[in-house]
């Protein structure tokens, strides 16, 4: 009973996550004195253990089945159809048809929630490159204009290949930036509908 109390006031002094944890990852390790105990402390917080476990479980069989996906299905194949859920929302499709016509292709509804959480991080990462396009565009081609100035002036107008290529690349990445800026809201009511 001492070795239980002790158990008892470690597992108080451990915060929600860390139990957690502990009992979703080395449960399999542990006495049931010890996992009672780590159950009693959470009880005591009102932390539900079964809907999280159960939630983890699901996690788990989910990414499971998605590995067995990628194994069966090209990467060309899975890209196509992260592209065409996209490509339906910029349509104005709804999650609903976007599932069914996936069904109807034969993908299990969990892959078709994993593939929709991949299609939204895809337009989430056209967001952060379209404002890193602009914005480090801009810097490149700030700097090179001064640059070819300052060459200019100090040089007696002999022209600087690397700073004329840098500059072609700053202008290109500012206006590739810019071009993507016209669909902006557009990707961001489609990752708000995901």
């Amino acid at each position: 009973m001492e070795n239980n109390s002790f158990l008892e006031k470690m597992y108080a002094k451990m915060d929600s996550k860390q139990i957690i944890n502990t009992l979703l990852y080395s449960k399999d390790k542990l006495s049931i004195d010890v996992l009672e105990i780590a159950r009693a402390e959470l009880n005591k917080r009102n932390v539900n253990y079964d809907a999280i476990s159960l939630e983890k479980e699901k996690e788990r069989f989910e990414s499971a089945n998605f590995e067995l996906f990628k194994m069966e299905k090209s990467e060309v194949e899975i890209n196509t159809l992260i592209k065409s859920i996209i490509k339906a929302k910029v349509e104005g499709r709804s999650n609903l048809e976007i599932k069914t016509a996936l069904e109807r292709k034969g993908i299990p509804p969990d892959i078709g929630f994993i593939l929709f959480k991949t299609a939204k991080q895809k337009c989430v990462e056209k967001l952060e490159d379209t404002k890193s396009d602009i914005f480090y565009g801009a810097i490149i081609t700030i700097v090179m204009i001064l640059l070819s100035i300052a060459v200019n002036k100090y040089s007696g107008g002999q022209v600087v290949f690397v700073a004329v290529g840098l500059l072609a690349f700053g202008i290109i990445r500012l206006a590739k930036g810019l071009d993507s800026l016209s669909t902006t809201n557009k990707t961001k009511s489609i990752i708000n509908d995901f």
